[in-house]
């Protein structure tokens, strides 16, 4: 039989002493790591700068949308805005007349005159006189020049420039003709592509 063998007092006081420090070395040390525990739970992560997985949103670059101002037309450069759309008008019957006078002038006679004479002389009847006036039938052509003096013009582009010019452009072409009898009228206005001309017919 086992024998139980009694402990002296002073050895058990020894031992509780010794049982008593190593528990509160555990608990010290728990407390520690449980302080531990919770400071990595409270002190949050660093987040990565680009993590994979997960949308970086990005603000659009903002592209510029202003409107280039437009230069204003200094004074001088309107002022011959002006000048160039200034219309110049002029009498297109009075251009005929003359035209009439100038070709009179170079020894020609009109289809009117020559009628006339024809009838004085009895070489017509009234009524045939009648009949032929006023052109006496005779052919013509067309001159056409703008309605705008500052852009009358020949075809070539010359600028004719007055009411005498533009007379003198037309006697010059029927002084062309070897017939001496003629006429000229004024027939209206024609436009082509938005510009304006006078037309005046030239029998011959």
């Amino acid at each position: 039989m086992a024998e139980d063998k009694e402990v002296p007092a002073a050895d058990q006081a020894e031992n509780r002493d010794t049982e008593k420090e190593q528990t509160e070395k555990e608990t010290a040390k728990e407390t520690e790591q449980e302080e531990g525990d919770k400071e990595a739970e409270e002190t949050p992560e660093p987040k990565s700068a680009s993590q994979p997985g997960q949308k970086q949103e990005t603000e659009p670059a903002q592209s510029s949308t202003d409107v280039p101002k437009q230069e204003e037309a200094k004074p001088e450069e309107t002022k011959q805005q002006e000048q160039t759309v200034t219309a110049v008008s002029y009498d297109p019957v009075s251009v005929c007349s003359q035209a009439v006078a100038k070709c009179q002038v170079g020894g020609m006679i009109t289809t009117t005159d020559n009628l006339a004479s024809l009838l004085a002389e009895g070489k017509i009847t009234q009524e045939e006189y009648n009949s032929y006036y006023p052109y006496d039938g005779l052919g013509y052509y067309s001159v056409f020049v703008e309605t705008n003096l500052n852009e009358a013009s020949t075809t070539s582009g010359r600028k004719l420039g007055s009411e005498d010019g533009i007379a003198d452009y037309i006697a010059g072409m029927m002084l062309l003709e070897t017939e001496p009898v003629f006429y000229i009228e004024y027939a209206g206005v024609y436009n082509l592509n938005g510009t304006d001309f006078y037309e005046f017919r030239c029998y011959r």
